[in-house]
This record gives structure tokens, C-alpha cells and sequence, in this order.
């Protein structure tokens, strides 16, 4: 557990771990050189768990931390928490058991929902069954989602050399497409992994992970063997357009003109579609208003706690889509023989 000024929230994430049905781990909390209190509240509860370990760095950024702590780890299976998102207290014994019945895997992950600063559910995205040979699929969708959904074998991810601070903050997802492109995936079909959102998240951070995401992409080109340019293509043009769109709410007209001509460069016919798409959702954006304006909305939506809700409750798909023939087309790649 990589930990940088995580205060606010590193004692629930912690308390999700101890919670887990599985209990013969140990638990490696790395703190990054942190200015809060966040080493003092891991050495708290380290007092009365000996299954907890702190380890103090200066700042290196989460790559580094994430290394450190697996360096030192004593089990060859890692598993991988963020020190602001919570695990459902069956997530380490489900994740075993799924990588124990798949033998061929180095690698299994777990689906997420989406939550707030209280730990409540704020929205449970549909995921399709991804699994096996992933690589191609791994470029253009990333089924993992995010950095706490994700155990693997300690030895596969060094041969590696574990986590990329070149492309911090999407180091876990080169990671993962490193492996992906070696060894077969598998999925436990269950919501087990609380990620928190933040309102920072949509803002700050979103050009930052834009750039690194296409830095991965690139190095992967570079460092990865028989790479699926048609997958990079599409998530690439993907990047620019919601890097565009972004842009262009911004008011920053040209610069969202230039990303746009990047997106048309690497996939005309997925940008038509997006074009098609975002006009909808403009037009939907403004007619809400429009109806708030006359109706005002007098309940708020109520949330329910991550921890509460069950697992195994899966959502449905929604209407078949681009992403969705996209994804098939790049399942039958995966599955091309070497």
C-alpha cells in the first residue's frame, strides 16, 4: 500500500484489509514521504497488528513506493491497494481462489464501483468477462480499471522490473499491459474493490494521466513484442478526443482542434462515432437544465455504503455499442496463435 498524505482515509482503507476472511498476509504500508499524519496513524494501528508493516521513504512518487514494498514482500502473491480505496472483506480470499483454479494465469483482477469521500457508491459500471489472452484488449479498454483490483505472481512483475515511474500516474497500467503481453489474465466476476473518487481527479490530474496514458502506449510500441497497432490506434484516438473534449469546455478552441485532428489521424471512423455521440450528450446536458430550470429537484439521490452492498449483485449490459464490436474483434486477436 503506497501512502502519500492519505490521512483522511488511509485508517478505512487499512481497516478493509484487516477485515479480510483470508488472513495469512502480511500488510506492507510504504509511506512516501508524507507531511500528515499518515505514518503516525499506520504506526497506531501497527502497534496492536503484527501483520502490518511501515516503511518510510523520502518522496519518489507512488512507482517507487509500490517497488519498495514488494521488494521486501515475502509472498510470492501480490496484491496492490492505494491507500484512499477499500476492499470488500472477501476480496483476497475470492482473488486466490480464482487464481488458483485458472493455473495458467500470473494474473487476476477484480470489478470495481465507484466511490465517494464516505465510502458510498456513486455508480457500478457494467464489465464484460475479459480474461486469457488479453493483450490486445488491455491497450484499448483497460479491464482492470485501477491499481487496487489487481493480484499477481511477484516473480512475473519482476521480470519487468515491477512498477514504471516513467509513465506515473499510469505505472500500474503498464504493469499490467506488460504482463498481459506475456501471460494469460483471469477475472473474479465480483464487485470487491471500492475506488474513491475525488473532485480533483476530473480536473487537475486528467492531462497529466492523458499524457502518460499515450507515453505507456508509445513505450509499448518500443519495449513489447508483436504489439496490435490496430488496438493502440483506437485507444489513442480515444485519448485525443476526450483530451479534446476537454479543451474545448476549457474554451481552448485551437488546442481542442489540434487533439481533434490527432484523433481523426489515428481512427477516422471511431471519431465520426464519437462526434455522433458527444452531440447527443451536449444536447441531453442542455435539456436537463432546461427541465431543472422549470422543476427544480427537490430529493437528492441516495447513496448506498460500499461495504454494505452485495458483491455478486451484477449489472447488465447496456445497448451494444462501438467499444463492444471493437472489443470482440480484439478478443479473436488475443486468441491468434503465437
Amino acid at each position: 500500500m503506497p501512502a502519500y498524505n492519505a490521512e483522511a482515509t488511509i485508517g478505512q482503507t487499512i481497516s478493509s484489509v484487516l477485515a479480510q476472511t483470508f488472513r495469512k498476509f502480511e500488510l506492507i504500508v510504504v509511506n512516501d514521504g508524507s507531511s500528515d499524519r499518515t505514518a503516525k496513524i499506520v504506526q497506531e494501528l501497527s502497534a496492536s497488528n503484527p501483520r502490518i508493516t511501515l516503511l518510510i521513504q523520502k518522496n519518489r512518487g507512488v512507482a517507487a513506493a509500490r517497488n519498495y514494498g514488494i521488494s521486501l514482500a515475502r509472498a510470492e502473491l501480490i496484491a496492490t491497494l492505494d491507500a484512499d480505496d477499500i476492499w470488500h472483506d472477501t476480496y483476497l480470499e475470492k482473488q486466490i481462489a480464482t487464481m488458483n483454479r485458472r493455473k495458467d494465469t500470473v494474473a487476476v483482477y477484480a470489478w470495481s464501483r465507484y466511490i465517494d469521500a464516505d465510502g458510498d457508491i456513486i455508480w457500478t459500471p457494467h464489465y464484460p468477462v475479459v480474461e486469457g489472452r488479453v493483450f490486445a484488449r488491455q491497450l484499448y479498454w483497460n479491464m482492470v480499471g485501477n491499481g487496487s483490483a489487481i493480484m499477481f505472481r511477484k516473480s512475473a512483475a519482476l521480470e519487468f522490473g515491477g512498477y514504471d515511474a516513467r509513465v506515473t500516474p499510469t505505472d500500474d497500467l503498464m504493469l499490467q499491459i506488460k504482463l498481459a503481453s506475456r501471460y494469460a489474465f483471469a477475472v473474479t466476476q465480483e464487485y470487491l474493490v471500492g475506488y474513491r473518487q475525488h473532485a480533483r481527479q476530473e480536473s487537475t490530474n486528467a492531462d497529466r494521466r492523458y499524457q502518460s496514458w499515450v507515453r505507456t502506449l508509445n513505450l509499448v510500441r518500443e519495449e513489447c513484442e508483436r504489439v496490435p497497432e490496430r488496438a493502440i490506434a483506437w485507444k489513442l484516438a480515444e485519448l485525443h478526443f476526450a483530451a479534446a473534449a476537454r479543451a474545448y469546455a476549457d474554451r481552448r478552441f485551437g488546442v481542442a482542434l489540434q487533439l481533434l485532428s490527432l484523433a481523426g489521424r489515428s481512427d477516422p471512423a471511431g471519431v465520426a462515432f464519437m462526434l455522433a455521440a458527444f452531440g447527443k450528450q451536449r444536447a441531453r446536458q442542455l435539456a436537463g437544465r432546461l427541465r431543472r430550470a422549470v422543476v427544480p429537484r427537490s430529493v437528492t439521490d441516495k447513496r448506498s455504503p460500499f461495504l454494505e452492498a452485495r458483491p455478486d449483485e451484477l449489472v447488465p449490459p447496456g445497448r451494444s455499442g462501438m467499444q463492444a464490436w471493437r472489443l470482440e474483434y480484439l478478443r479473436r486477436i488475443d486468441n491468434l496463435p503465437a
